[in-house]
């Protein structure tokens, strides 16, 4: 340290009848500074991805698919539910999809991988509490070697709404089984006129 700046010194020692040193002094304080701004601001970032509402991870993708993981946001903690430590095992989150998603959805996704399209899939998920959810995940790839791509997947539990769909498409059949059994006729149009929907006693009035 001279003064304010920080060195990087390297010495060298020249035998010439005499002892004699030579120094070399190499100023790396610009290099030091933006080291230091560069840890700030992954500080930061972590800190921003572990308080948003999702599950946020990171993974390199290689030609013969094997696969190394290389972050997991805590938000993975808090809607996955198991500890980051379980993910040491990096086939630990597969085995928790369910099997015939697992087929269909992720493993299918190697090959936007590789061609570096984004791509968003839906799939079921066991928890710790004993219930399957569901999660919606989106990934992006980049290429960064010939046999290697970075993968990053934003996940969001929709558990929620996929149980409101199941509700709501339960009630349509039921509204529809009870506008069959009406005694009453009933018929829905489109713009054109067009009959679109009728039920059993509207079929039989009209004969």
């Amino acid at each position: 340290l001279i003064g304010d700046r920080l060195h990087d010194e390297e010495l060298r020692v020249i035998q010439s009848g005499e002892d004699e040193a030579l120094f070399i002094v190499r100023d790396i304080s610009d290099r030091k500074q933006l080291e230091l701004e560069l840890q700030a601001s992954e500080a930061t970032l972590n800190r921003i991805l572990d308080n948003v509402n999702a599950a946020i991870s990171s993974f390199r993708v290689y030609a013969n698919r094997d696969f190394e993981y290389e972050y997991w946001s805590a938000g993975c903690e808090q809607l996955f539910g198991y500890p980051l430590e379980a993910y040491a095992d990096k086939h630990f989150w597969l085995s928790q999809v369910h099997p015939d998603d697992l087929g269909q959805m992720i493993l299918p996704l190697f090959e936007d991988f590789f061609a570096e399209r984004d791509a968003t899939v839906e799939y079921r998920f066991w928890h710790p509490d004993g219930f399957m959810r569901w999660f919606s995940s989106s990934y992006t790839s980049r290429k960064i070697a010939d046999d290697c791509w970075i993968v990053t997947t934003i996940n969001y539990d929709v558990t929620d709404l996929k149980r409101a769909q199941v509700q709501f498409q339960r009630r349509t059949i039921e509204l529809e089984n009870l506008s069959h059994q009406a005694p009453c006729g009933y018929c829905s149009f489109n713009e054109q006129l067009q009959i679109t929907q009728e039920n059993d006693t509207t079929l039989r009035m009209l004969g």
